[in-house]
C-alpha cells in the first residue's frame, strides 16, 4: 500500500517535487524548486469543477479520467526522464493530497516506478512553512542594516551573499525596494504564499545562525513581513550604513533609470507623492525626469521626501557600528570583519 509522505519529515534537497495542479495554481505559489506537470489545464479544471457542483461527482470524475488518460504516455515519459536525470525521490502533490496526486502516484507505482505523494498536498507544505518559519526564526541572530535611501544596502547584501555569508533578502523575495517608488521597473510582486516560502527556505538552508538582513517596515509594497521575523529583528545587532547625498544620488539613479517601461513608470510613481510633497514640487520633479536630470531628481527626493521620514524613525535605535560607504566592496568587508570578531567574542 502506498503511504503519503509528511513534508516535515522530508529532506527536500533529496526530493524532486512534481506539482500536478493547474498552471494557474502553480504560478500563484508552489513548493520551492517544484516542476509543474499539470494533469489539467486551467480551463479543464474549471469545467470539471462545474460538473462536480452542478451535475454529479461521478460524471466529473469520469470526465477527468478521460482527459488524463490521453496525457498519460507523455506524463510517464517526462517523469521517467526526470527521475533518471535528477537521481532524486519523486514526490507528487496537489492542493490537499487528494485525487490528482494520489491517482498519478498509484498508477506510476503500478507501472514499476517508485514514486510518492505528499500528505495533505500543498496545504500540508504551507502548514510546514508557517510552523517552520517561527521555529527557524527563533534559532537565528539577525544583523540588521539600517541606512537612508540610496546608501546601497541591497548591493552590500548581494556582495555578502557572493562571499558565502547568510543573507535574508526580504526586498528581493518581495520583488520590491520597500519605498513608495520601490516597484519601479521590477514588475509585479509574488503572492503572500510565495513570499513566505522564499523566507522559509532561506532560513532553512542557512549555513550559520547569523543572518544579515535589511531593516524594513512591516510592509514591502503589498506584502507584509511575518510578524515573528519583524519582532526578532529588533532584538538583533543594529548596524548603520551611511553615505553622502552625492554618492546616494548616483546609486539611486543607477537603480531607477534605464528600466522598462522607462520614464513613464517613474513619472507615475512620483505622481503618487503629491499628497506628501504638494503639487508644485512634484510638477518640478516630473519636469526634471522628462529632461533626463535623474541625479537632481534623486537628490530632491532624498532631501525633501525620504530623509525626513527616515531620520524620524532612526532615533529609536542604538547602533553597534556605523559604516560610511565609499565602496560597496569595502562596506561588505567591514561587515564580514565585524561578524568574525562577534563570533570570536561569543566563543570565549
Amino acid at each position: 500500500m502506498l503511504l503519503p509522505i509528511d513534508y516535515e519529515k522530508l529532506d527536500d534537497r533529496k526530493c524532486l517535487f512534481i506539482d500536478v495542479r493547474t498552471p494557474a495554481e502553480y504560478e500563484a505559489s508552489t513548493i520551492d524548486g517544484a516542476i509543474n506537470l499539470a494533469l489539467f489545464t486551467n480551463e479543464e479544471r474549471k469545467v470539471i469543477g462545474t460538473m462536480y457542483k452542478h451535475d454529479s461527482p461521478d460524471e466529473a470524475k469520469h470526465h477527468g479520467v478521460e482527459i488524463v488518460s490521453k496525457k498519460l504516455p507523455e506524463l510517464y515519459r517526462q517523469i521517467s526522464e526526470l527521475k533518471k536525470s535528477s537521481g532524486k525521490r519523486i514526490v507528487f502533490f496537489c492542493a490537499r493530497g487528494g485525487m490528482r496526486s494520489t491517482s498519478i502516484a498509484l498508477l506510476l507505482n503500478g507501472l514499476g516506478e517508485n514514486v510518492y505523494y505528499l500528505k495533505d498536498g500543498y496545504k500540508g507544505y504551507r502548514r510546514a512553512v508557517v510552523k517552520g518559519t517561527k521555529t527557524l526564526n527563533d534559532e537565528v541572530t539577525y544583523i540588521v542594516l539600517h541606512g537612508r535611501t540610496g546608501v546601497g544596502k541591497t548591493k552590500i547584501l548581494d556582495i555578502l551573499t557572493e562571499r558565502g555569508l547568510d543573507v535574508l533578502d526580504l526586498e528581493g523575495a518581495a520583488n520590491h525596494r520597500g519605498s513608495l517608488l520601490g516597484g519601479v521597473g521590477l514588475g509585479g510582486q509574488p503572492t503572500t504564499k510565495a513570499f513566505e516560502s522564499t523566507i522559509y527556505h532561506t532560513l532553512k538552508n542557512r549555513k550559520s545562525n547569523y543572518i544579515f538582513v535589511e531593516a524594513e517596515s512591516k510592509r514591502i509594497g503589498k506584502l507584509f513581513v511575518p510578524g515573528c521575523i519583524k519582532d526578532h529583528m529588533t532584538e538583533g545587532h543594529q548596524i548603520l550604513i551611511d553615505a553622502d547625498v552625492t554618492f546616494r544620488a548616483k546609486h539611486l539613479t543607477s537603480e531607477y533609470t534605464g528600466l522598462e517601461p522607462g520614464n513613464a513608470e517613474l513619472l507615475n510613481a512620483i505622481d503618487r507623492i503629491r499628497r506628501y510633497m504638494g503639487n508644485e514640487p512634484v510638477d518640478a520633479l516630473q519636469t526634471l525626469v522628462k529632461e533626463g536630470q535623474f541625479e537632481a531628481v534623486a537628490k530632491e527626493l532624498m532631501v525633501n521626501y525620504y530623509d525626513p521620514m527616515y531620520d524620524h524613525s532612526i532615533k529609536q535605535y542604538d547602533f553597534e557600528k556605523t559604516i560610511d560607504v565609499t565602496s560597496f566592496e569595502d562596506a561588505a568587508q567591514q561587515l564580514e570583519t565585524w561578524l568574525d570578531k562577534l563570533k570570536r567574542l561569543n566563543e570565549e
